[in-house]
């Protein structure tokens, strides 16, 4: 199976290299908190609490925008450029 390769912007490409993700490459562990002890979900739902705290600190924000809707967002856009390989990423 060929590499799939997914667009990152160049500060997410800046923060992978400084933790090491050449040494990460190919195996199935965590890159970011990978000492972490709480669950994968509750880290997510602490993300998406301090997106809406954050969010709410914007002038004039749009009512119902969430970290749900920007992921939705990152995924469609994966999506758009890899077809159903998407789903591996």
């Amino acid at each position: 199976m060929l590499p799939i390769e997914v667009p990152i912007i160049p500060q997410l490409k800046e923060l992978l290299l400084r933790l090491d993700w050449e040494k990460c490459k190919g195996k199935s562990i965590y890159i970011l908190a990978p000492e972490s002890l709480e669950s994968r979900n509750l880290m997510k739902e602490t993300m998406s609490r301090a997106f809406a705290h954050y969010y709410k600190q914007i002038d004039n924000p749009r009512e119902g925008i969430t970290f749900k809707n920007l992921r939705k967002t990152y995924i469609s856009y994966l999506r758009s450029i890899l077809g159903r390989d998407a789903r591996l990423v």
